[in-house]
């Protein structure tokens, strides 16, 4: 029982400790903006390159609906480009 504790521990630290890339965090604000208007689709992960990776039960038209909001969001908060 300790030996699971002990690595539960470890895995937990671990898990702490990495940070989310800044292009994570603008996944992130972006995927914040447009979920509550597809209550269908659901967040899998958000990969340190910003892809977003996501489902929905619903089908096409909320997966359509999410990644032309995602990519109106992600227009706004790119820094401009010199």
């Amino acid at each position: 029982m300790g030996y699971r504790l002990l690595l539960g521990l470890m895995f937990l630290t671990a898990r702490a400790a990495v940070k989310n890339t800044p292009a994570q965090d603008a996944g992130d604000a972006a995927w914040k903006a447009c979920s509550w208007e597809y209550p269908g689709v659901s967040l899998t992960r958000i990969d340190p390159d910003e892809t977003i990776w996501f489902f929905s039960a619903a089908g096409g038209s909320e997966m359509a609906g999410m990644n032309a909001c995602l990519q109106q969001e992600r227009g706004k908060l790119a820094p401009p480009k010199k």
